[in-house]
């Protein structure tokens, strides 16, 4: 599933769609800009996911949340009952057992968010407008100490607003 196209980062450029200028370079900067966030957000593809998870205590959390019914399979074959998810924390609580168990649910949206797709253009402009040098205006140097030159944007691959948009949407592996 496309995070966002070419035609959509030329646009977001403000480049015309007909400009076949940069356009490799382009592509290859969209590219890692769609493997960073993917990297933070995972897929939204729907596939089924099949994970076998340790159960000591009851609850569990499993790699992504569930968008379905949930199926649990203890070491020796059997279906357990009575277990229930909460699909906001990717917590599964299953009662009375104790060691591996494997875990089969449907996961993934099939769209991206809107707040996806725009940090995907937003991280990919920054990385194609740090990388030709765009110079700073007298504005953003303002304030700056005599002898003192940053220029404000470089040094960080995601800017903060792209980052403030993936923040609901990054997969965290570490109970909050």
């Amino acid at each position: 599933m496309e995070f966002a196209s070419l035609t959509d980062l030329k646009a977001h450029l403000n480049i015309g769609e007909s400009s076949s200028v940069d356009e490799a370079e382009l592509d290859d900067i969209l590219d890692a800009a769609t493997e960073l966030v993917q990297s933070m957000v995972g897929s939204f593809d729907v596939a089924t996911v099949t994970e076998t998870v340790a159960v000591y205590g009851g609850t569990v959390l499993l790699s992504q949340a569930p968008t379905g019914a949930v199926a649990v399979v203890d070491y020796y074959g059997n279906a357990v009952t009575g277990s229930t998810v909460n699909v906001t924390a990717r917590l599964l609580y299953v009662p009375a057992v104790y060691g591996p168990v494997t875990v089969t649910y449907p996961a993934g949206t099939g769209f991206v968010p809107a707040g996806v797709r725009l940090a995907t253009l937003i991280i990919a402009a920054h990385l194609w407008e740090t990388q030709r040098g765009v110079s700073p205006s007298p504005l953003s140097l303002q304030g700056a100490d005599v002898g003192e030159f940053s220029v404000p944007g470089l040094g960080f691959a995601i800017p903060n607003r792209a980052r403030e948009l993936l923040a609901p949407y990054v997969q965290s592996t570490q109970l909050a």
